[in-house]
C-alpha cells in the first residue's frame, strides 16, 4: 500500500497518480508553537482543485480521517499548512 508522508512549513504536492487510486486515511499532526490553519486538496489533471479538508489544527494536536477519496487518473494530493505539520496519506 503506497504512502505519502513527511513533514512540511508551507506546501507539498504527491507525484500525479497515473491509475485510479483511492485515499483510504490520512492525518496531520501540528508540530508548531501554536494553532495552525491546514488544507488538503486533490488536484485533477487540468480541472478544479477539490478540497478534501480545510480547518485549524490546535498545538500538539491532530486531524485524521478514515473516509475513502476516490482519485481517478492523473491527480494529485496537495497539502497546505501555515506551519510545521507532519502529514501522512495511505493510498490503495
Amino acid at each position: 500500500m503506497p504512502v505519502f508522508s513527511g513533514n512540511t512549513s508551507g506546501s507539498i504536492a504527491s507525484v500525479a497518480y497515473n491509475i485510479s487510486s483511492d485515499i483510504i486515511s490520512w492525518s496531520l499532526t501540528n508540530k508548531t508553537g501554536g494553532a495552525v490553519t491546514a488544507s488538503i486538496v486533490v488536484i485533477p489533471d487540468g480541472g478544479s482543485p477539490v478540497y478534501v479538508w480545510s480547518g485549524s489544527i490546535a498545538t500538539a494536536s491532530s486531524q485524521s480521517s478514515d473516509v475513502v477519496v476516490r482519485l481517478i487518473s492523473g491527480y494529485q494530493i496537495l497539502v497546505i499548512v501555515s506551519g510545521s505539520c507532519d502529514y501522512y496519506f495511505s493510498i490503495r
